[in-house]
């Protein structure tokens, strides 16, 4: 999640636990994951809802195959 730094934030100096909830978030949501689809759809539910805006599920897409 820090490779991607959706927002910036951390290339902009915030600091490294800037996603800690976020990732504490999709962690908790392992069990329900069966594949990347969902990996990138609980990835782009957890960042909407915790910056307010609508992130590319492309984006998360690939950021869950990367993972």
């Amino acid at each position: 999640m820090n490779n991607w730094d959706c927002w910036g934030l951390l290339s902009s100096g915030a600091p490294l636990d800037e996603y800690k909830l976020e990732i504490k978030y999709i962690v908790n949501a392992l069990p329900q994951i069966k594949n990347h689809m969902d990996f990138a759809n609980i990835i782009k539910d957890v960042f909407d809802k915790a910056f307010g805006e609508e992130h590319s599920l492309e984006d998360c897409i690939k950021i869950s195959e990367a993972i």
